[in-house]
């Protein structure tokens, strides 16, 4: 039954129709309660009608639902509402792997990154005994992140009407997968192209049926061939039954270790076949590591085993006495490295779990599978849950709350929640579900050792009491009352005492003191006072004689923050671990470990609104994202980010804003170009040693380098008509701007000297360049010049800035340009000024977009459809973080699973 958007299946609401197949119909949806997008499947009439059917397949789903891994899409329910059933799973945008293979085969690189990652989604469901049944590329998604998430796992089982391992003819043309066009004659049957002998034959399977599956998808990624084609369904079953594999199609470069795997995957009896998944993990683990087959340099010219046995064999041997030799050497200069070195100190290895900001107040679970934390991503701030081993987040809570804490048993979660008259306690599952007060008026909570109770603290007009409950709430029992202010308020591990801080004034002087509370007698003890001139944050137990604090000797800010740690009766805190800033909560995960927040600084992209002042952002995290350039549609935004772990390049689709990796190398990729139409992008790589500009399709395919400059060649643009490309070069014997044409013929200098940044106007053949031409003004120029002869024309003044400032862009006329100065009352600025050719125009420039307090412009781009502008701002926010292999810390703490 067809669904129309705004209809509500129990809390999700429609909103989009995405497509559909042989499973029925799916929808985009939002999640009412938890304010996330999910994709919900709409199962047949005619599978709805069999009652023994939809029982069979709830109870498959209820199995399929405890896979829980970041590269399987999530199953988060079943609904029923008027006789529509519909299947609740996780949404996943971004194409599909057969969407991506449409344009050809990918980078060995690539395509191994992916087939690891399938690897793993396979060997978590294989370990609780699920058989996907269906892995191929319609079922495999790529999110703009570089995640790769399996979507319908176990779905062919628990659809199958017998509930049998055996599949029809007439049903090997459908799937789970839900496209938005059925199979037409003449294209791949999508499961039966992917299907194992044994399914095809009608057989019994088990998971090495995935495995061969797993090895088809590979090979196509490689090749960009499909190994099993067929107009129909028998011509498609013949072919996975009888047909050759034809290995030689497989790139010259793929490393010898991949050939033996696909052959071991592709085996056609199912016991001659590799057995295991993780099989498979471990070879591409090794291959992506960079430990390599020493026989990759004649897998080229000796595809078969035999022959490259024949082939290597003795040049083998001499391999092998060359490495005992080299190992000997080492062996001896390590032994001596021993004992006459001190040991190596490695720093601590930290990471960074949220990326949306505004979060904080971490708090992880006992086992180590989940952190809490409150943030304000979405306009109000409540409670979210992140799966350490999947990356999912989840809103727990509706909010305004703060403050979680998750319980001993990793079961609930503790939090305050405004009210009108104070703060609140509260207590949710960690599941979600509907939350419980415990208490009224509450400043800071905490769950005993066992979980049984609970001490918070409530600052009231008359006194300060700290008192314990339930955890069911009911009777309060106050265990002490103070003068000061409470804050910060933990249990010790042994359930004996609780840590707190007390704020108060002594002689005038304000002052807090960091205390310990017997909770038998109520006696207090003052551990620490600290220093009225530092900064502070939450304290916690660090077993039963010590705790742990963030601290600075700077109240102003600046100063170095530090992790102390202080033993009960020791007077002398011991700094084990330096801050970025000022958490505001820390909490241990472990030995060594530790979660914290911290204020990190990024770099994003933003809209410049329509007021003149930074928008909404269009990219998020940590990250440093730079030198954003639109499709000449206005649709995409491409990109330079760090969040590969080197520079690459990034599209965002304005619509979706989905990201997507663009390039893959190792070297830098940085500072991209469209061409006019649309069909290239240009930038500058630094692949070949040095910098030289590279062009490629729009997604980064068939990347070539066009330059040859041999120092440095960056900035790079394509004229209007396509015939020249523009750089400027940094080379000390021709330095200035340079034309030559795409395939990197008639290398021309065109402006020679301090000229950099080069702009190609979108409609005349203008170049605007900065300029740095030693004139005693000190003021930053901007040269517009012909691209016939590099004749100058106009000469722009920018204001505020010493020479040799940043770049300019065109707008859509190609007549006008934005570039950016200093504004005398709005301090940094994006300007627009009309160019007209041997006229002074320095006095029509108008102000585009003023200073921010938050933000800082650090390049932009500007749309040639109607002409909006996106800049690259750096600024700060507040993320959570872990930090790994702290000494001396946590060491009563059971070891945290990685």
């Amino acid at each position: 039954m067809p669904l129309s958007i705004g209809t509500k299946l129990g809390p999700y609401e429609v909103t989009a129709k995405l497509g559909e197949g042989g499973m029925g119909e799916v929808y985009r949806a939002t999640d009412t309660r938890l304010k996330r997008d999910v994709a919900i499947k709409v199962l047949p009439e005619a599978f709805t009608a069999d009652k023994e059917r939809l029982a069979r397949f709830e109870r498959e789903a209820q199995l399929l639902a405890q896979l829980h891994h970041s590269n399987i899409a999530s199953i988060f329910g079943l609904e029923e509402k008027d006789g529509v059933r519909a299947l609740v799973m996780e949404l996943v945008d971004g194409p599909t792997l057969a969407e991506r293979l449409e344009r050809g085969p990918l980078a060995i690189d690539e395509a191994l990154s992916i087939a690891h990652q399938i690897a793993e989604a396979l060997e978590e469901a294989h370990e609780k005994g699920i058989v996907h049944r269906d892995l191929k590329p319609a079922n495999i998604k790529l999110t703009a992140d570089g995640k790769v998430k399996v979507l319908d796992f176990g779905l062919a089982k628990a659809m199958d009407p017998v509930g049998g391992a055996t599949t029809s003819a007439s049903q090997l043309s459908k799937s789970p997968t839900l496209i938005h066009a059925g199979t037409q004659l003449g294209m791949i049957l999508g499961t039966a192209a992917y299907m194992a002998p044994e399914q095809a034959r009608g057989t019994a399977v088990d998971k090495r049926a995935d495995i061969w599956a797993f090895g088809v998808v590979l090979y196509e990624m490689l090749s960009g061939t499909a190994l099993f084609a067929g107009e129909t369904v028998s011509d498609t079953l013949a072919s996975v039954l009888k047909n050759e594999i034809d290995f030689g199609q497989l790139p010259a470069a793929t490393p010898t270790a991949v050939r033996q795997l696909l052959r071991r995957c592709l085996e056609r009896k199912p016991k001659n076949r590799l057995h295991d998944i993780a099989d498979a993990r471990i070879v591409i683990d090794d291959l992506l590591a960079g430990r390599s087959d020493t026989q990759d340099a004649v897998a080229a010219t000796h595809d078969h085993p035999q022959h490259a046995a024949r082939g290597t064999a003795w040049p083998m041997r001499l391999v092998w006495l060359a490495a005992g030799l080299a190992l000997g050497a080492l062996t001896v200069v390590a032994l001596r490295g021993i004992l006459f070195s001190t040991p190596t100190y490695r720093p601590p290895l930290v990471r960074t779990l949220t990326y949306s900001g505004g979060s904080e107040w971490p708090s992880i679970s006992a086992d180590g599978k989940n952190v809490a934390f409150q943030s304000d991503r979405d306009g109000t701030s409540r409670i979210w849950l992140k799966q350490l081993a999947t990356g999912e987040e989840v809103a727990l809570t509706e909010g305004p709350d703060r403050q979680p804490r998750i319980s001993p048993d990793s079961s609930s979660v503790l939090f305050l929640r405004a009210a009108d008259d104070g703060t609140d306690l509260f207590r949710v599952p960690l599941v979600g579900g509907e939350s419980r007060r415990l208490a009224r008026n509450v400043i800071s909570a905490d769950w005993s050792p066992d979980g049984k109770r609970v001490v918070f603290a409530r600052n009231e007009s008359d006194a300060s009491r700290l008192i314990v409950i339930s955890s069911d709430g009911g009777t309060e029992q106050v265990i002490v009352k103070r003068e000061g202010r409470l804050d910060s308020v933990t249990w010790s591990p042994d359930g004996t005492r609780v840590l707190m801080y007390e704020a108060g004034r002594v002689n005038t002087i304000a002052t807090t003191v960091l205390v310990a509370v017997e909770i038998a007698s109520g006696t207090t003890r003052e551990l620490f006072r600290m220093p009225a001139s530092s900064r502070f944050s939450t304290a916690i137990w660090d077993g039963n004689d010590a705790v742990l604090y963030a601290f600075s000797p700077s109240q102003a800010g600046g100063g170095q923050v530090l992790l102390q740690r202080l033993t009960i009766g020791s007077p002398t805190p011991q700094s084990l671990f330096s801050f970025p800033s000022l958490p505001v909560r820390i909490g241990l995960a472990g030995p060594g470990s530790l979660v914290f927040d911290t204020v990190s600084n990024r770099q994003n992209l933003f809209e410049v609104a329509a007021n003149g002042t930074i928008g909404r952002a269009l990219t998020g995290g940590p990250t440093t994202d730079r030198q954003p350039a639109f499709s000449p549609d206005g649709r995409r935004v491409v990109f330079t980010s760090d969040r590969s772990g080197n520079l690459d390049l990034w599209s965002i689709e304005l619509s979706t804003r989905a990201v997507r990796r663009l390039t893959f190398d190792v070297a830098d990729d940085w500072d991209p170009h469209w061409s006019i139409d649309g069909k290239h992008l240009l930038w500058s790589s630094n692949r070949g040693g040095h910098f030289e500009v590279w062009m490629a399709e729009p997604d980064g395919a068939g990347a070539q380098q066009v330059t040859s400059n041999g120092v440095d060649a960056e900035n790079p643009g394509l004229s209007a008509d396509g015939a020249w490309i523009v750089y400027s070069s940094a080379n000390p014997a021709a330095p200035g701007i340079w034309k030559a044409r795409p395939d990197g013929r008639d290398a021309t200098h065109l402006l020679r000297g301090a000229y950099s940044l080069p702009e190609l106007s979108p409609r005349t053949n203008w170049v605007a360049a900065s300029v740095n031409d030693g004139s005693s003004d000190n003021q930053a120029r901007i040269h517009i010049v012909r691209l016939e002869d590099g004749a100058v024309i106009a000469d722009v003044i920018v204001p505020g800035l010493p020479r040799n400032a940043g770049r300019s862009r065109w707008m859509p006329d190609g007549k006008t340009l934005v570039f950016y100065g200093a504004d005398k009352l709005r301090g940094q600025a994006l300007f627009r000024q009309p160019i007209v050719p041997g006229v002074n125009t320095n006095a029509q420039r108008e102000l585009l977009l003023g200073s921010d307090d938050k933000l800082q412009v650090e390049s932009f781009a500007v749309s040639q459809v109607d002409g909006r502008v996106f800049v690259s701002s750096g600024w700060s926010e507040t993320d959570v973080l872990m930090a790994d292999g702290i000494p001396g810390i946590g060491a009563s703490l059971p070891k945290r699973e990685p």
